[in-house]
């Protein structure tokens, strides 16, 4: 009996229960939130929190969006632009109930593209402060609640706070907004004329505003009416502007909204985020409820609040009482949940209770709601995907992809994989069909070998040429790579064979373009040579007719001169390389043309060559050939009288990688200790200098001992 009597109390409690808990469950799905500026943004975090709540309240089920335009300081229409098309791509899929906007970029995103983004769907401002009817002449589904900053009832509980008051200094940047809340400080100056003066800031240099502010008289407040650019092109926190000058001012900061409180205001009629929210919020209730949006007026009073600062109340000694009627104070110890914390915990505990056995009882539905959710969204995903892959797979139409098992057996292939067997092979492929029995002869013994090894897990790179069906040639470039599984075994393999044909043609044409080229270069070399070598045979023949001996000299010089140029092109035409010259070779024909031409038979002169492999151009080579030509002349001219064993030694190496270090040297007599060698008088000499400058070298001359030195330093490019 005892034990029913306590069943039947417990079945009457949870009954009870049941008709105590309130049991609305909405229907409702998606709801998104724009917010003109960004999360860190304490106005817009009030905002959106306060918002997410009050509907909340009384829609459980409802999902949240929220985006963060951020344009603070970004609101160019490229910009705009860029969020439509981001939002578009992002939300294409979901069906809002309801759109809240906050403040006015993001009220005005809205006007432009709300109804190309989404069509039809009821939208709920806030914070909205440049506003007219006409904005909304064809947009019946819009209603909101606008914002206002109340100036007056600020500057007339400041007074009445620091009634000696005689100046009133107000800080504003040089902003629209913020010029604008000037003009209506402006317009409110008669009607304290002439008991108050009224100040305003300069809004050029933020350091210039705080050396105003250090020299206000004592029976001054400030007014901040919003400071975050100067004209210097700084930009500020607005929180971070009011505490230094909370910091410097000598007197007190009053402001009009909730975000500069806990900062150094000490407080005012405030606008504020969090009820600018919840009036937002229960307009949005009304509409999820059934209400149409043209049924809820604009609201054009905002709901404004006394707010102060218990900080900056105690900084200068001033009295909660002598604050308006229901003001609100934070930072104060003594908060209603102090006063009334066994009250709240109780009601806390009965909510939680009641929140607990609403939780059990709605799992399963909201549990079926997110699966049938989530399977649609994963359906929509793999389809999605799916599309977007093949699309990518079959775009190149010069890229063969495709995939076999172990038993080289088709899983996958491309369009352009399908066409170009048709094309070659004359074949139709077929998926769970083997490759190998579509090729024929070598190639199929050749694809083979290469699937073999790729099978053993290496990963392989092929060029091939294959002739198709109407005789043309293509050449590919194969990649076969190993499939593994999630045991990492591999379980057949992937190739992409890349048609270079084109380019193929085109390293051909070029490769035999630059052969003819070269075989032409290579002819005027020659040519120029043989030229050079006529003039040079025409200046021979004149030389039986002179009979001065310094004239035929003159001439035999003349002809070493043409000898040294012809003797590059020489070099040239006989060398693989048509851009240089080795001039260790060059050397050893230019030193045996010099003996030739003008060496004494009884005087056998010996020459050593200590030289690198060095290459160098002709535009540099053959003015070095020129100056070789002239101090080697010379040299044995005039070096070796009265020397038994003369020698000439030329070295020539690169330093530092980027200069020819070049010297020619011999043991005979040098010059007279009196010749001047910075004013030559003879063309040897100055053809020395002048080709020397012509390559941006310089030269010294050693004629210490016994010889004669010439050293050149030649930058090479």
């Amino acid at each position: 009996m005892t034990i029913f009597i306590k069943r039947s109390f417990f079945k009457l409690f949870i009954i009870g229960i049941f008709f105590i808990i309130p049991f609305n469950i909405y229907s409702v799905d998606e709801v998104l939130i724009i917010n003109s500026f960004h999360s860190m943004y304490d106005w817009t975090s009030s905002i959106t929190e306060s918002f997410i709540k009050s509907v909340s309240a009384d829609f459980s089920d409802v999902e949240f969006h929220v985006e963060y335009m951020d344009t603070k300081f970004i609101q160019t229409e490229e910009y705009y632009r860029q969020l439509y098309e981001l939002y578009s791509l992002k939300y294409k899929h979901i069906k809002f109930n309801l759109i809240m906007a906050s403040d006015d970029n993001a009220f005005k995103f809205l006007l432009k593209y709300g109804d190309i983004l989404f069509s039809g769907v009821p939208v709920v401002f806030c914070g909205v402060s440049s506003f007219s009817a006409s904005m909304l002449e064809n947009y019946s589904h819009y209603t909101g609640i606008l914002e206002d900053i109340s100036i007056k009832e600020t500057i007339d509980v400041a007074l009445h706070l620091f009634p000696e008051t005689r100046f009133i200094f107000s800080v504003a940047d040089s902003s629209f907004t913020a010029q604008s809340n000037i003009d209506r400080v402006r317009k409110l100056e008669m009607r304290y004329y002439p008991r108050y003066n009224f100040l305003y800031s300069a809004t050029n240099s933020l350091s210039i505003v705080m050396e105003e502010i250090r020299e206000l008289p004592d029976n001054s407040i400030i007014l901040y009416l919003g400071f975050i650019k100067d004209l210097v092109g700084g930009h500020y926190n607005v929180q971070t502007v009011e505490e230094d000058i909370s910091e410097i001012a000598p007197v007190a900061l009053f402001s009009c909204w909730d975000f500069t409180l806990d900062h150094g205001s000490v407080g005012g009629m405030i606008t504020n985020g969090a009820m600018q929210g919840e009036s937002a919020g229960a307009m949005a209730v009304e509409v999820l409820s059934g209400k149409l949006p043209s049924e809820i007026p604009v609201s054009k009073i905002s709901p404004n609040k006394y707010m102060f600062d218990k900080k900056m109340l105690d900084k200068f000694d001033l009295n909660i009482s002598d604050l308006p009627e229901d003001s609100i104070v934070i930072n104060n110890p003594g908060s209603f949940y102090t006063e009334n914390k066994k009250i709240i915990l109780l009601a806390l505990g009965f909510v939680i209770f009641q929140s607990l056995i609403i939780l059990f009882l709605l799992y399963n539905v909201i549990q079926r709601k997110k699966a049938q959710k989530a399977l649609a969204y994963s359906d929509a995903k793999i389809k999605s995907n799916n599309s977007l892959l093949q699309s990518i797979i079959n775009s190149p139409p010069d890229i063969n992809i495709l995939s076999v098992d172990k038993n080289y057996c088709y899983t996958f292939f491309n369009n352009t994989h399908r066409d170009g067997m048709k094309r070659v092979w004359g074949c139709d492929i077929e998926i769970g069909h083997c490759l190998l029995d579509y090729l024929e002869g070598t190639y199929r013994t050749f694809v083979e070998n290469i699937y073999e090894r790729t099978l053993n897990g290496e990963t392989v790179s092929k060029t091939t040429k294959l002739t198709r069906l109407d005789g043309s040639i293509s050449h590919h470039i194969n990649y076969s790579n190993p499939i593994y599984n999630e045991k990492k075994e591999i379980e057949g393999l992937t190739v992409y064979a890349v048609n270079i044909t084109k380019r193929k043609v085109a390293e051909e044409a070029i490769q035999k373009s630059l052969e003819e080229k070269e075989i032409l270069l290579k002819e005027i070399h020659h040519r120029v040579k043989n030229n050079l070598q006529i003039i040079s045979s025409m200046l021979n023949l004149q030389i039986d007719k002179i009979g001065n001996l310094d004239d035929r000299m003159l001439f035999l010089e003349s002809m070493n001169r043409i000898g040294t140029i012809a003797l590059i092109h020489e070099l040239l035409y006989n060398s693989e390389d048509l851009s240089s010259i080795d001039m260790k070779v060059y050397f050893s024909d230019l030193v045996s043309h010099i003996y030739n031409t003008i060496g004494r038979p009884d005087k056998q002169i010996k020459s050593v060559l200590k030289m690198e492999e060095i290459f160098l151009d002709i535009n540099i080579a053959v003015p070095i050939g020129l100056i070789s030509n002239e101090l080697l002349t010379n040299c044995v001219k005039h070096a070796f009288s009265g020397i038994k064993n003369p020698e000439i030694i030329i070295t020539m190496h690169i330093e530092n990688n980027n200069s020819l270090y070049f010297k020619i040297e011999d043991n005979g007599s040098g010059f007279a200790e009196l010749y001047n060698f910075k004013k030559p008088d003879t063309l040897g000499f100055e053809l020395v200098s002048a080709l020397t400058n012509q390559i941006n070298g310089d030269y010294k001359i050693e004629n210490e001992g016994n010889g004669l030195g010439f050293i050149f330093h030649v930058p090479l490019p």
